[in-house]
């Protein structure tokens, strides 16, 4: 509301209307919030993002889509489950 209030557009709009840059991708994928609340930790999807950033290693070392769509739409609980297994990117 304060960002509204002193620049008369929201804090999504402004990014949207910035240049093309990576780091925008990444503010509007956090302004979403698609990350679900509970830390319940999904075995099955777990697997899927793992063979997911394997797959996609290649792309996500160059423009991080696939770790950046993964780092903000998975349950904390699922991140901190990668991060005990010692990934690379974590």
């Amino acid at each position: 509301m304060f960002f509204f209030v002193v620049f008369k557009t929201t804090l999504e709009q402004d990014i949207i209307a910035d240049q093309e840059s990576y780091s925008k991708r990444i503010f509007i994928t956090v302004l979403e919030s698609n990350r679900p609340e509970d830390n319940d930790v999904n075995d099955n999807e777990i697997l899927k993002d793992a063979r997911d950033l394997y797959e996609t290693e290649a792309q996500w070392r160059v423009d991080g889509s696939t770790f950046v769509r993964l780092l903000c739409t998975r349950r904390s609980g699922c991140i901190l489950y990668f991060n005990s297994l010692n990934f690379p990117f974590c």
